[in-house]
C-alpha cells in the first residue's frame, strides 16, 4: 500500500472514500467532520443527531457525498468516549476503518488528520497511530494460496491529510511503515507451515533480511555449538533430522560503544514435546513455537531501518524438537553452556 502525506482541500483530494473520525456521545464534531459535515448539506450531523450513529468504538457508518466532494463515499468511524481514547484505539479504528473499505472493494481513501488539540495526542504520534493500525489492520498471508485468488482483495492507497507539518508527519508516516514492516515479517514467518519454516529454510530467510537490513549475521552450526559447550540446544535438536542452527543477528551502529541491548527469540520450529509427545489435537499450533525468534527479527529489522543509534544483538537458537531414536529422553542429564547440569 502507497501512503503518502499531502497538504490540500478535503473537497478536491480525490480518492474513493473520505475516513472521518467521531466521539461517542459528543455533541461537537472534530473540525474537518464539521467541515464536511457542512459541504454535504449536514447528513453527518443528522445521522447523529436522529442516533443511528453514535460513535461507539468500531461502530461505522457509510454514507455518500452526493458530489459534494472529490470523495463519493464517507466512512464515519467512531472512536467511542474521549475520556477512553488512546493511540491504541486509535491503531483500531483505523484498522477496522480500512478493512471496511476493503471489504466493499474500496482501495483508495483519503484521512485527514485532527488538528492539534483535538486528540490527547501530538500531530505526529496521531499520524503514526493512523498508519500503523491501518497497514496491520490490512495484513493478509496470501503466499500460497492457489485458489480463488480473484477474491484477494487489495488495499492500493491511503492519503494523509494535513493543513501543516507535512514534512514532520511524512517522518512519523515512514516510521509508522518500518515498525509494520517488521511486524509484516514476523507475522509472515509465523504463519509459515512447518515444512516450510525448517530451521535452515528459515536461517536462510533470516540472511536475505540481514542482507537487505544491513545487519551483521552469523551461523553457529552443530560443530560450533558442540565447541562452545551448547548442551541444552544440541540436546532438543538431536531427535529431528533437521540440524538446529543458532543465528546470531547483530546491528551495530559506528557511533555506539555502548553495551547492546540482547534480544533471545525462541525458535522451536515445531515443538512435539519430543519423546513425551503433546496430544494430537491442536498439535498443529506447534509450529507457532518460533513466534519469538520471529518476533526478534521483525524489532532487528525495524531497529535497523529506523537507523537507532543503539547495537541490538538478536539471538535466534532455530532447532525442532521431534521424537525419535536419538532425542533426548525423560531423566536424561544435560550439560548447559551456563555450566550447569540440568536433569530433564
Amino acid at each position: 500500500m502507497e501512503i503518502t502525506v499531502q497538504k490540500g482541500d478535503f473537497t478536491t483530494v480525490e480518492a474513493e472514500s473520505l475516513v472521518l473520525f467521531h466521539f461517542e456521545q459528543d455533541d461537537r464534531l472534530l473540525e474537518t467532520t464539521a467541515a464536511v459535515n457542512d459541504a454535504v448539506g449536514s447528513i453527518i450531523g443528522q445521522v447523529i443527531e436522529a442516533g443511528d450513529f453514535r460513535g461507539e468504538h468500531l461502530e461505522h457508518l457509510l454514507l455518500y457525498s452526493q458530489g459534494s466532494l472529490a470523495t463519493k463515499r464517507i466512512l464515519l468511524m467512531g472512536l467511542g468516549k474521549r475520556e477512553d481514547f488512546s493511540a491504541h484505539a486509535l491503531r483500531e479504528a483505523t484498522a477496522q476503518s480500512l478493512r471496511t473499505l476493503r471489504d466493499r472493494r474500496q482501495a483508495r481513501a483519503v484521512l485527514p488528520i485532527p488538528l492539534d488539540g483535538e486528540f490527547p495526542l501530538d500531530l505526529e504520534d496521531t499520524a503514526e497511530a493512523c498508519v500503523l493500525g491501518g497497514m496491520l489492520g490490512l495484513y493478509q498471508f496470501t503466499e500460497l494460496r492457489t485458489r480463488d485468488l480473484d477474491k484477494i482483495k487489495d488495499f492500493d492507497s491511503l492519503i494523509i491529510l494535513s493543513q501543516k507539518n507535512v514534512k514532520k508527519l511524512a517522518a512519523s508516516v515512514d516510521r509508522a511503515k518500518a515498525m509494520a514492516n517488521g511486524i509484516y515479517l514476523a507475522r509472515d514467518l509465523v504463519t509459515l507451515p512447518p515444512n516450510l519454516a525448517t530451521p535452515t529454510i528459515l536461517a536462510e530467510k533470516v540472511e536475505e533480511v540481514a542482507e537487505q537490513a544491513g545487519v551483521n549475521f552469523h551461523i553457529i552450526d552443530k560443530g560450533e555449538a558442540e565447541k562452545l559447550g551448547m548442551g541444552a540446544f544440541l540436546a532438543v535438536a538431536q531427535g529431528s533430522d533437521e540440524p538446529g542452527l543458532m543465528v546470531v543477528l547483530d546491528y551495530q551502529p559506528s557511533t555506539n560503544d555502548e553495551p547492546p541491548v540482547i534480544l533471545v527469540g525462541k525458535g522451536i520450529t515445531f515443538d512435539s514435546g519430543g519423546i513425551s509427545i503433546k496430544p494430537a489435537k491442536d498439535m498443529d499450533r506447534m509450529k507457532h513455537d518460533m513466534a519469538g525468534a520471529a518476533a526478534v527479527v521483525g524489532a532487528i529489522q525495524v531497529v535497523a531501518a529506523l537507523k537507532l543509534p543503539q547495537r541490538v544483538v538478536g539471538l535466534i537458537p532455530f532447532t525442532e524438537n521431534l521424537p525419535s531414536g536419538k532425542a533426548y529422553k525423560p531423566g536424561d542429564v544435560i550439560h548447559s553452556l551456563s555450566g550447569l547440569n540440568i536433569e530433564v
